[in-house]
């Protein structure tokens, strides 16, 4: 399963708590644009931190650090999806059973972006947090 899939249209997010993690060794712009649209080409510890702090700063993370089909499903029904309950259940299943239930890759928390609206959701979510960057590195 790819991670880049239909999210890559996710627009650049920017979390000023997350990116503090990094603020002494800030990755290159273009390392930096992937990770504020959560494309993950290369996983570094960086880049998990990244990931594990924005999905925790949307609550998409339960306390076992899992994906919650709940708070996902909030948003989707919050930005005027409200039809694919079974669609998210299924795919977050079939993330779990590809990358198995303890795994808190990168990869298999990212998962979610390959259903199609994810990206609507999210983009709706990040103006509505007011997380756009005020200095863009993605060209």
């Amino acid at each position: 399963m790819t991670i880049l899939g239909p999210g890559y249209k996710i627009e650049e997010i920017y979390v000023e708590k997350c990116e503090q993690a990094f603020a002494d060794n800030k990755p290159y712009p273009g390392r930096l644009c992937q990770m504020r649209k959560l494309r993950m080409q290369k996983v570094t510890s960086i880049t998990e931190e990244y990931v594990e702090c924005v999905l925790n700063q949307l609550g998409y993370l339960d306390t076992e650090g899992k994906i919650s089909v709940t708070a996902v499903l909030q948003d989707y029904h919050k930005f005027g999806v409200a039809d694919k309950d079974d669609t998210v259940r299924d795919l977050l299943k079939a993330c779990e059973v590809e990358f198995g239930s303890g795994d808190k890759s990168v990869y298999h928390r990212l998962c979610i972006k390959s259903e199609r609206d994810f990206t609507k959701v999210i983009n709706a979510r990040t103006a509505l947090e007011g997380w756009r960057p005020k200095d863009p590195v993605c060209k």
